[in-house]
């Protein structure tokens, strides 16, 4: 079996455990992005979001922008539900150099997934981010 396979087997089995105790949501899953009209190979994101079994969210969200693929990787845990929302704040040694904290929005609406950062440069190259809507992968 390939690393890609077992890595769908087991976010599968994440997806399935999350949705039969804890999210009754159903926000657990895979989400992805990719601009229209760009070339496959760019403006694209991935993320897999979980249920905890305390009620917040973690995620792995990762993006490849612009003519340049930058991209960014954050690795989040403990977002805590605001409402319909998800807030993360990152730590204090992650902040941007004039000391802003990253704080990433996380918004479930039927089969998509609203993501919205502050202050996330810790987690990217140039110009990449990691917000815009991701669509439930099925």
């Amino acid at each position: 079996m390939d690393g890609g396979c077992l890595a769908r087997r087991y976010m599968g089995r994440i997806e399935e455990l999350a949705r039969s105790t804890v999210d009754r949501n159903g926000v657990t899953g895979q989400y992805s992005y990719q601009n229209a009209g760009e070339p496959e190979d760019s403006n694209r994101g991935n993320a897999f979001i979980a249920m905890e079994p305390d009620q917040t969210l973690a995620a792995s969200i990762r993006t490849l922008q612009g003519p340049g693929y930058n991209s960014c990787w954050v690795d989040i845990r403990g977002a805590e539900r605001m409402g319909d929302t998800w807030l993360w704040t990152g730590k204090k040694e992650q902040a941007e150099f004039g000391g802003g904290i990253c704080r990433i929005l996380l918004r479930q609406s039927g089969n998509s997934l609203r993501i919205d950062s502050l202050n996330c440069g810790y987690f990217c190259g140039h110009n990449a981010a990691v917000d815009d809507t991701y669509l439930r992968k099925k």
